[in-house]
């Protein structure tokens, strides 16, 4: 499942998703993207994908 279904699955309006998405567009092409839920807040994390390490995340209403 990829971001956008997952946004869409969970009926949430986000300004425009496109311009978060495409600022961190380098980071996760070499990379990988966690999503993960903590009430009703989701956290998308950008991981590094040879140290694993967290690069950023962004906190969605």
């Amino acid at each position: 499942m990829n971001v956008e279904q997952v946004l869409f699955s969970k009926q949430l309006v986000v300004m425009d998703i496109r311009k978060v998405l495409g600022s961190y567009y380098k980071i996760y092409e070499k990379g990988r993207i966690k999503l993960t839920q903590k009430g009703a807040r989701l956290n998308l994390y950008f991981i590094d994908q040879d140290t694993q390490e967290v690069l950023g995340f962004v906190e969605l209403p």
